[in-house]
């Protein structure tokens, strides 16, 4: 069974001053569902690249939630839910991956993370994107995916054509025209906007996750 690393997110307790790693449990459900090791990568390691080293993955997905701190792609939107702990130590495993070729998914943020690292950028405040269904148009992978595809959504930032990082290309456009799939596929590296874990469930998606996993992706 492949080792896949999955970081976690960082939430606040209600009655405790203090910050908390977490993931969510549909994300494990979804690991058990489609036959994949989940293992879980905290942030606050003092030095990641050692952390990851002793895990022996064959693949990362960097998952949702929290916000990625506007500095890094110089804008001056103030935004809440923002870490620095957990961009720079995203920062990081992207870095890992890329020095050892190991596989890289983004699932929502973590393909927004992928997106600023190769320095890309955001676009703000969209609307119609927050838990509804949509269809998206691929020109890549339709082994995989549909031509028209419908997904889930739940952000409020997305990436524009002109916010895509030049060493990306673009596998899945929005009726919007929001990117919703990008890959470097030298680089071995991924993302999309949906997210696999909640539904609707696609084998599809399944299929193309494993694949990357198993560096199979063409």
């Amino acid at each position: 069974m492949l080792k896949i690393g999955i970081s976690c997110r960082i939430t606040e307790a209600d009655s405790y001053n203090e910050m908390r790693n977490s993931l969510a449990v549909d994300w494990i459900n979804y690991f058990n569902k489609i036959n994949l090791f989940p293992i879980l990568i905290p942030h606050g390691i003092f030095d990641i690249h050692e952390y990851l080293d002793n895990l022996k993955l064959d693949g990362i997905i960097l998952s949702g939630g929290n916000n990625v701190n506007p500095k890094l792609y110089s804008s001056n939107v103030e935004l809440n839910s923002v870490y620095d702990t957990r961009d720079l130590g995203e920062f990081e495993i992207i870095k890992y991956c890329l020095n050892n070729k190991i596989p890289l998914l983004g699932v929502c943020r973590g393909m927004f993370i992928i997106n600023i690292f190769f320095n890309g950028s955001l676009t703000h405040n969209v609307k119609k994107h927050v838990n509804v269904k949509h269809e998206i148009l691929t020109n890549r992978f339709n082994g995989y995916f549909n031509n028209k595809q419908t997904v889930n959504s739940f952000h409020k930032h997305a990436i524009k054509k002109n916010d895509l990082a030049l060493e990306l290309e673009c596998f899945a456009i929005s009726q919007d025209e929001y990117v919703e799939g990008i890959f470097n596929l030298e680089k071995l590296i991924f993302g999309i906007q949906w997210h696999p874990e909640r539904e609707p469930f696609d084998k599809g998606t399944v299929s193309f996750i494993k694949d990357i996993m198993r560096k199979k992706i063409k």
